[in-house]
């Protein structure tokens, strides 16, 4: 309840362990800038960033080991793991590729746009939610097996994706100064602008 951690620039990473009131850096052992990071658990997590990065470490941080998505030349904007085998790493020119073996090995899947992925969210193994450039918003119901649009009437990026429930979620995007909210009640069905 009280430990964290949050990435950035040139591979930083910073942990608390007192709920946010100090920070503590710690070596991820590469220079690249980390976009995401996401922990399962105490141990368990992962840092995605710049260069087809990925890291993974099983000791709270202390350590990273590089894992291997192959020869994709791109970057990484978001990393999101179900449970220590299941995940997903989106980012630029629509790349969606999942892992079921906690990382050790990445396929892709087929999202259907070239735009740029920045957030996503699962609230199982089977039903979750990508948000990107140009309002896009993709959803599966079957693990990331088919993804299909949905529609947002909006055309600013999403940059935070969160569902409650299967019908319940919000994206949040926008550019510069100007900040939108998107609701849903219906599973992304339907997408209304509350901000």
């Amino acid at each position: 309840e009280n430990t964290g951690w949050a990435s950035g620039a040139w591979g930083t990473i910073l942990k608390t362990t007192t709920g946010g009131i100090s920070w503590f850096g710690q070596t991820s052992g590469i220079g690249e800038f980390l976009w995401s990071i996401q922990f399962i658990d105490e141990n368990t997590g992962w840092a995605a960033g710049n260069n087809q990065m990925i890291i993974k470490s099983t000791n709270g941080g202390d350590n990273w080991s590089i894992q291997n998505t192959g020869p994709l030349y791109s970057f990484f904007l978001s990393v999101y793991f179900i449970n220590q085998n299941t995940g997903w790493t989106v980012g630029s020119d629509g790349l969606i590729l999942k892992t079921i073996n906690g990382g050790t090995n990445w396929f892709i899947q087929p999202g259907g746009t070239a735009s740029r992925l920045v957030c996503m969210d699962f609230i199982n193994e089977n039903t979750g939610w990508i948000g990107g450039r140009d309002g896009i918003i993709l959803k599966t119901t079957n693990a990331g097996g088919n993804w299909f649009m949905q529609n947002t009437g909006v055309d600013f990026e999403q940059s935070s994706i969160n569902f409650v429930d299967e019908n319940t979620g919000w994206a949040v995007g926008g550019g510069g100064d100007l900040n939108r909210v998107l609701y849903t009640s219906n599973g992304g069905n339907n997408w209304i602008k509350r901000w």
